[in-house]
């Protein structure tokens, strides 16, 4: 896979040099062909890049709220 992973980053780096790529992250994004094997990819792409390939993405978002030391989750005082 690492030889792949070589080629297929030489391609896209040419790509992003050239403007087509925007967004680099520098973050290498497992190219899998079943969603159980991410411990053994094909290859890695730049997350940037992997739409290029038609290669799915899966990302996990995480929300939260923090409540201030009051425990109010909205202070009525400042909403009026």
């Amino acid at each position: 896979s690492e030889s792949r992973t070589q080629a297929v980053a030489s391609v896209m780096e040419h790509l992003r040099d050239n403007g087509y790529i925007t967004g680099w992250r520098d973050e290498m994004y497992p190219v899998v062909e079943t969603f159980d094997e991410v411990s053994n990819p094909v290859f890695l792409i730049e997350r940037a890049a992997s739409s290029l390939l038609g290669v799915l993405e899966y990302g996990v978002h995480i929300n939260g709220i923090v409540l201030p030391e009051n425990g109010n989750v909205m202070d009525r005082k400042k909403m009026q």
